[in-house]
């Protein structure tokens, strides 16, 4: 049997009751919340998103958020390290039974959604492919991913969401003042800009996780490393950030986008 097979056997067997009780008790959860929202809204594509949220959440707080900071708290890492694979591989088995939950996740939100709401009208998931609906999906992607990063260096699930929200929040401030001040951003730099984050999250992870568990490291120093990495994201959003700021500063009449939309001219006769 290879070393990822075992590694998955191990997370499967360790989070199996959690999973199981998630699977049966979001129904009750989802369907009593849903009783009480008006039955317009229910039809409303955002609606599933919340359902698909709300499950998401859960499983992050409970499973996501603990298959790397749970190795650390219960005192495991020194005993994974002499594995087979070492540290490595158990972080590359982490990593996909992580994607598979959060993929099995979103697929069982879709489906109580559909179930619980089934009196409303089915929404348009097609909205969802619009730059503003992917956009929103990317924002909660690198939300999930970095959940799982700062799991590496913080002792709960619960905790990684949080510090994960603010640490998002940090990394993506130059562009959302960017943002702010009516710059529209064409597709390909914000997925250039969502790239750039899920990679760093995911080399963020691995050396807080691997480099900074071996030799029983304690977890200032992982979250060092990790906080290091993360800083990474921060050089080439700020300058992209500046640059445009920058740039929108110069008026270039001879431009094809130069346009003027309101003029105003004085008693003089100056414009």
């Amino acid at each position: 049997m290879s070393t990822l097979r075992v590694h998955l056997w191990k997370e499967w067997r360790e989070n199996r009751a959690t999973i199981v009780g998630l699977f049966l008790v979001m129904p009750l959860v989802i369907g009593g919340v849903a009783f009480f929202w008006p039955r317009g809204f229910q039809g409303d594509v955002f609606c599933h998103g919340v359902v698909v949220l709300m499950v998401v959440a859960a499983a992050l707080i409970t499973v996501g958020g603990e298959l790397l900071s749970a190795e650390r708290r219960d005192g495991r890492l020194g005993w994974i390290e002499r594995l087979p694979g070492g540290l490595a591989a158990a972080f590359r088995a982490k990593l996909l039974f992580f994607a598979l939950t959060i993929f099995v996740g979103v697929l069982y939100g879709l489906v109580l959604a559909t179930l619980i709401l089934h009196g409303a009208e089915a929404p348009n998931y097609l909205r969802l492919l619009s730059v503003d609906g992917l956009l929103a999906c990317g924002i909660l992607g690198l939300l999930v991913l970095w959940t799982f990063s700062v799991s590496a260096w913080t002792p709960r699930g619960v905790m990684a969401i949080l510090f994960a929200t603010v640490l998002l929040a940090l990394l993506l401030g130059p562009a959302t003042m960017l943002w702010w001040s009516g710059y529209d951003a064409p597709v390909w730099e914000l997925a250039v800009l969502l790239a750039l984050h899920l990679v760093v999250a995911l080399v963020a992870a691995r050396v807080a996780f691997v480099n900074g568990g071996r030799f029983g490291q304690s977890l200032l120093r992982a979250a060092g490393r990790g906080l290091a990495v993360a800083a990474i994201c921060l050089i080439p959003t700020s300058s992209w950030a500046g640059y445009r700021l920058h740039e929108r500063g110069i008026v270039t009449p001879g431009s094809p986008d130069f346009a003027l939309w309101n003029i105003l001219v004085t008693d003089d006769g100056s414009v």
